[in-house]
């Protein structure tokens, strides 16, 4: 009797657990779920093993398990599903080919998450061999099949984010395919499934470069947002997976609309998201990317400052997981690169240092992916020994960036030669595709008509290599687990935006046609640096391989690709320089021709734009100087005018040109055009020196142009006496305005104004004193 009673017991704990489950899934309760899994642990502490129920029990516990797991995020409850998944499978037995299918797809589910969360490898392979286990033996269902083997292309793509392997990728592709092709009709399971074909094809899109795998991966993930309904679990999933490829397209074809509508569809993603969801931050950080990628696109600093904020937002959340961590701060660490050379800001780039610095101490010495950390910190610290004059920042600016761009050549023993083997190890990029700072701003040398302007004071960010942030934009995978537990949905803890690793992997650089892009970057700033070294030390093995190494870049790069515009501008500056100290007019009209290309192929809102016209102009300059052409100075000096004109253009980009204008107009016995030119540049020192800058700041930038208004007078005499004196005043009016430093925060002149209203006047305050155009 008492036997009886006890099965009794357990049969009532079973249905009691099956309610509770029906509750958990109809309102995703966490709560519910827990009483479920208590229920189905008492009924298992009922019996033994060797029971018939005993695999079946473990099953459901252990999908409830996974799904509490999945809306917690309590890594305790993760393992306890893994380890009663794998008694599961232990204990099936002689069970028919379906339920075994079942058992080691819901195991290979848990070990994914477990993977995802702890990063053990040996966790993804174990989750391989059992998703490779659910499909070994055909089954009717067709539905539950075609989640199988999009599970197991997922982590395929996941091995592939590691190891690099081709193959790897390829059968992600291949079995995501399948999955979707076993789905034909609408529904949940097929948006999951064309979701991770999407994912598949994106991470061999950044394998290779190949655009076809690009436009397939926009293909499946519209596919997958139209099959998607508005309630769908998954929608805001997929729109952040798409707006996350249609960025890619749109950083590759130079598509404003593409942006754009990434843009939107990240917005939807984090509107219909919670805060506390781990897609959360996730999601706003490749929305930071998208306005990234539409400030490389049209110079608005208004797109930069949201980068910087919104990466900054998503690092804030104290359960990132480890892996994501890196990538996002190198991605903070670029953008505020770029903004101190564009605003000239000392703070961004201190911070910029100190970020990259903290993710190469996060990542071990073997990690492939410290290549990316690498060359951002060589780029910032070029940036900071323009800004103090340091040696020693200079010298390992240029070793990082060797040690980045050239892995597999021979080690630098002094500037520029090749010696021994190289030793180091083949790097990887975070994947995502913001640009490379670049070198920063020349500290402060009035330029001269013969001195190129340098094109490390704004690195263009078309040309830079990708480097860190965006994450794998999905792991859009269907999570069908064991039909004992009732669960066919698809809630995953994680994706949309964040790769379980937070990196392509540590696949060779070289391996692909992506990677050789990306490296091409490096080589494009390392070519930088090498020629700012020569400026200093005046070693000719410097400047070749500045030549060199640009030219190598441009030769990488694909023609329809933007990149290619700053390697082109890199190689044009530094054959202008080798010309200037050799005299050789081969390398005149060789810069001339690939700056006539680089220009060619941009477009005027592009903030390298003012750089690249400011090059050219000099470089016809000097062949007017040699020729006598006066068509080649017309439009030297018509250069320099639409540069000082271009919006877009970093400021000290656009005073370079204008004084260039000036002085040459000068010097040509033209002091109308002259005056011009000068007037425009003293309009200019006010942007300089805006006032979002702190006075050192401030009078860091003023102090490269000591005698500009001094000029500007002095060419006015000539031309307009009744100007000079106005503006003589232009200019001094600037100093004093940072003299006279009359700003102080609200809350210090006013202590007893409520927090919040004084937040908001220093807010509007800073809106208004921006720099305009």
């Amino acid at each position: 009797m008492g036997w009886r009673h006890g099965f009794g017991e357990a049969e009532r704990l079973q249905r009691a657990a099956a309610v509770e489950l029906t509750r958990a899934m109809e309102d995703d309760d966490p709560a519910a779920y827990e009483r479920a899994t208590d229920l189905l642990e008492q009924v298992l502490r009922m019996f033994g093993p060797g029971v018939p129920q005993w695999a079946p029990l473990h099953a459901a516990c252990g999908n409830a398990l996974l799904r509490r797991f999945q809306l917690t995020g309590d890594l305790t409850v993760l393992r306890e599903s893994v380890r009663c998944s794998q008694v599961a499978v232990d204990a099936a037995g002689a069970v028919d080919a379906e339920t075994r299918a079942v058992l080691h797809h819901q195991l290979a589910v848990a070990l994914r998450h477990l993977f995802e969360a702890r990063g053990n490898p040996d966790d993804l392979e174990a989750a391989l061999l059992s998703a490779r286990l659910s499909i070994a033996v055909p089954i009717p269902d067709q539905d539950f099949s075609a989640s199988c083997q999009a599970q197991l292309g997922v982590l395929l793509r996941l091995r592939h984010l590691i190891s690099g392997s081709v193959a790897d990728i390829d059968e992600a592709v291949t079995v995501c395919r399948q999955a979707v092709a076993a789905e034909p009709k609408p529904g949940s399971d097929r948006a999951s499934h064309l979701n991770n074909l999407a994912s598949a094809l994106w991470a061999r899109f950044e394998q290779d470069g190949g655009m076809r795998d690009l436009e397939d991966a926009v293909q499946a993930a519209e596919q997958a947002l139209d099959a998607s309904s508005d309630g769908h679990p998954e929608r805001p999933l997929i729109m952040g997976t798409l707006g996350t490829v249609l960025r890619y397209r749109g950083e590759r074809t130079g598509s404003a609309e593409d942006l754009d509508t990434a843009l939107d569809l990240l917005d939807r993603a984090v509107a219909a998201t919670e805060r506390s969801s781990a897609r959360w931050p996730l999601y706003i950080a490749n929305r930071a990317a998208v306005f990234r990628a539409r400030f490389d696109l049209s110079g608005a600093d208004e797109d930069l400052d949201r980068a910087i904020t919104e990466t900054a937002a998503a690092l804030q959340r104290p359960d990132l997981v480890g892996a994501e961590y890196p990538g996002m701060l190198v991605n903070l660490a670029t953008a505020r690169a770029v903004r101190f050379a564009r605003l000239g800001a000392a703070a961004d780039l201190r911070d910029a240092v100190a970020a990259l610095r903290k993710v190469r101490a996060l990542l071990p010495g073997d990690d492939p992916r410290r290549a990316v950390v690498t060359a951002e910190l060589g780029s910032c610290l070029l940036g900071r020994h323009d800004r103090t004059g340091s040696a020693e920042d200079l010298d390992e600016a240029v070793s990082l960036l060797e040690e980045a761009a050239l892995p597999d050549l021979a080690a630098l023993s002094g500037p520029g030669a090749l010696s021994g083997p190289g030793t180091h190890s083949n790097p990887v990029a975070f994947p995502g595709s913001l640009s490379d700072p670049g070198a920063m701003p020349d500290p402060g040398v009035s330029p001269d008509t013969h001195a190129l302007p340098d094109p490390a004071a704004t690195a263009d960010t078309q040309a830079l290599p990708d480097s860190a942030a965006t994450v794998d934009p999905v792991h859009g995978e269907d999570d069908t687990s064991s039909r004992g537990g009732g669960d066919r949905g698809s809630s995953r803890r994680s994706g949309g935006g964040g790769s379980s690793r937070g990196a392509r992997g540590g696949r060779s650089l070289h391996s692909g046609t992506a990677d050789r892009e990306q490296a091409a970057g490096w080589l494009v700033n390392l070519s930088h640096v090498l020629r700012r070294r020569w400026q200093e030390r005046g070693d000719p093995a410097d400047l070749d391989a500045a030549v060199r190494h640009a030219a190598t870049a441009a030769q990488r790069l694909a023609a329809v690709d933007p990149r290619r515009i700053a390697a082109l501008t890199a190689e044009g500056v530094a054959r202008y320089d080798r010309f200037q100290s050799r005299g050789d007019t081969t390398d005149l009209a060789a810069g001339i021709a690939v700056l006539g290309e680089a220009l060619d192929r941009t477009g005027g809102q592009r903030p390298g734009h003012g750089l690249l016209l400011s090059a050219y102009g000099a470089a016809l300059a000097a062949r007017a100087e040699r020729t006598g052409r006066s068509g080649d100075l017309r439009g030297a000096i018509s250069c320099w005018r639409e540069a000082s004109a271009t919006g877009a253009a970093h400021v000290t980009d656009r005073l370079d040109a204008a004084v260039r204008w000036a002085q040459t107009a000068a010097a040509s016995g033209n002091p109308r055009l002259a005056a011009e030119g000068y007037r425009t540049a003293v309009t200019l020192l006010d942007l300089l020196a805006w006032r979002g800058l702190d006075g050192g700041d401030q009078r860091h930038r003023l102090a490269a142009w000591p005698a500009l208004a001094a000029d500007a007078a002095a060419c006015e005499l000539t031309a307009d006496p009744a100007a000079a004196i106005s503006g003589l005043e232009a200019g001094r009016s600037v100093l004093w305005s940072q003299l006279l430093d009359l700003r102080t925060d609200v809350r210090d002149r006013y202590p007893n104004l409520p927090p919040d209203l004084a937040t908001r006047l220093n807010r509007v305050r800073q809106t208004l004193d921006r720099p305009t155009t």
